[in-house]
């Protein structure tokens, strides 16, 4: 029989390599290494055999080349119950390897800070970051983990070295060691590929993700388990991924996609002014550009309150003192706070009064991402270019007179608000504050009728604002009723993309009520 106890230890990550050398050396095993690992053990007066002394053969082309030789592979790949492969050793003189520890090159550490800007040849760094010899000896162990023990992660080095002590690195062990192998040299393989294809839609694709070390409380609903999963191609700054949570209990399948909604909407608007919005259920119940963190969330919640209750607070500044003391004073219930920062009295004022309140911080300001958003559908996935465009014109369809600056600002701004609500959508804003929303209906009708019933809703005081009553809808009308009924409420100028065969009966609707309409040339439906 050849020699069982030949361990090969091979890694760029050298966390508590030599702690685990220590023990295999105490269980009488020969260490074969190269490299950096090898003056690492050396250093920790490990005895060791470099590779090439083991294959007979030099490393080579700068260190491409170091253990990728049948000796290795052979000893690595060998059946322990087959005769022939037994002989075929012998006659060749090669050992078994019974344990291969090995990590990577950190390509996706070396592309970190390269931005890719598309039909551009790899640069150097990054090509000498690819490893080919690691994930070779990594699959060809895992391939074979009955015979060969294969450990990637460092994490997984205390458990190894516990069962080593007890005799007890059991089959099934060995089988999920060589799992996580295979997911993980899928995953680098995935960034890889990613970083060299300049394809939108490539016949093949594979989306490399990592698991995010944060814990979830659970899924939609109570009795689904919930992960994170982090897409390291994607560089845009999330704030569910990215930010920092500074108080409160653990977050949701549900918190993470209603934040990742609220800072969305708060980025599509000007940094230099603060805005304020209320998410619930991935929608807007409440927005506001205002001149004062207090201001703005004022305004977003008087929008509907009722909505408001339980729902997620997003605003592209700092927390003011006033603004935590009225969320306070209001009484108003709010599963998450997120915020480019907060006061330091009024996050104290926060954390006092709200146990449970879930508080982030995200410094980062938001860039609209690029490059493709997918959905999960039975069976598989759908990819399509992100809603990047807000509109391709800004073009007056109707007589008369042209559009206030006022009526521009506030066109835009509900234009941005219905951009990010589900379709069919509709929204009304007094200026740049939103007072009402119709979203996720059969009939575009029905949303109007839902966000006027929010407008006459809310306080007295907010109604007949001196503001102009602007409406935007995330695609056409297909008949002149949602103009008529919003002209019936006091309605001025409207926004939306046109582009139905019936376009003209919204339009002659709207030149009879004296309304502006802006076509943009741009649907904004969101599924």
């Amino acid at each position: 029989m050849r020699n069982q106890k030949t361990v090969l230890l091979s890694v760029y990550d050298k966390t508590g390599i030599v702690d685990l050398a220590k023990e295999l050396v105490a269980k009488d095993y020969r260490i074969v290494s190269s490299g950096g690992t090898a003056s690492a053990l050396k250093l920790a007066n490990i005895p060791c055999m470099e590779a090439s002394e083991l294959t007979g053969f030099p490393e080579m082309l700068d260190g491409r080349v170091k253990t990728l030789h049948p000796v290795i592979h052979g000893g690595i790949l060998a059946d322990r119950s087959d005769a022939n492969h037994e002989a075929e050793l012998f006659e060749n003189e090669i050992d078994y390897i019974s344990m291969v520890v090995c990590n990577l090159y950190p390509f996706e550490e070396a592309i970190k800070d390269i931005p890719k800007t598309g039909q551009a040849l790899i640069d150097k760094k990054e090509i000498e970051n690819i490893d080919i010899g690691g994930p070779t000896m990594l699959r060809a162990a895992a391939k074979n983990y009955k015979d060969v023990v294969v450990v990637t992660d460092p994490k997984d080095y205390p458990e190894l070295m516990k069962r080593m002590k007890e005799n007890d690195v059991t089959l099934m062990f060995r089988k999920q060691l060589a799992a996580k192998v295979f997911a993980y040299t899928a995953y680098y393989d995935a960034v890889i590929a990613n970083r060299f294809c300049d394809e939108k839609f490539p016949e093949f694709m594979t989306i490399p993700m990592k698991k995010v070390p944060v814990t979830m409380r659970y899924g939609e609903n109570g009795h689904q388990q919930a992960a994170m999963y982090q897409t390291p191609t994607d560089k845009t700054p999330s704030a569910s991924m990215d930010a920092e949570q500074l108080h409160g209990q653990d977050m949701s399948f549900n918190n993470q996609a209603d934040v990742d909604a609220a800072w969305r909407f708060v980025g599509e608007y000007s940094i230099d002014r603060p805005t304020c919005s209320i998410i619930k259920h991935q929608n807007t119940c409440g927005a506001a550009v205002g001149e004062t963190a207090l201001d703005a969330y004022k305004r977003s919640f008087v929008c509907d309150q009722q909505s408001a209750f339980g729902g997620i607070i997003a605003i592209n500044c700092e927390v003011s003192l006033e603004m935590a003391a009225e969320i306070i004073e209001t009484g108003h219930f709010v599963e998450c706070i997120i915020a480019h920062d907060y006061d330091g009295e009024a996050l104290e004022l926060l954390k006092s009064k709200k146990k449970k309140l879930r508080i982030l911080k995200q410094p980062n300001r938001y860039v609209v991402p690029a490059g493709l958003a997918y959905r999960q559908i039975d069976g598989g996935m759908l990819a399509q270019d992100r809603d990047t465009v807000l509109y391709e014109k800004f073009e007056l369809m109707t007589n008369g007179r042209q559009p206030t600056e006022e009526e521009i600002k506030a066109l835009e701004f509900a234009l941005r608000a219905v951009k990010n609500v589900k379709s069919n959508g509709v929204v009304v804003a007094y200026g740049e504050q939103l007072v009402g929303v119709g979203t996720g209906q059969q009939k575009r009708i029905r949303s109007l009728d839902i966000a006027i019933d929010n407008m006459n809703a809310m306080p007295a005081d907010y109604r007949g604002s001196k503001a102009p009553l602007v409406m935007a809808s995330d695609a056409f009308f297909p008949f002149g009723d949602c103009v008529e009924k919003f002209a019936a409420h006091g309605g001025k100028a409207v926004i939306w993309p046109a582009g139905s065969n019936n376009d003209q009966e919204s339009i002659d609707a709207a030149n009879k009520h004296g309304i502006i309409m802006i076509a943009t040339g741009t649907r904004h439906f969101s599924h």
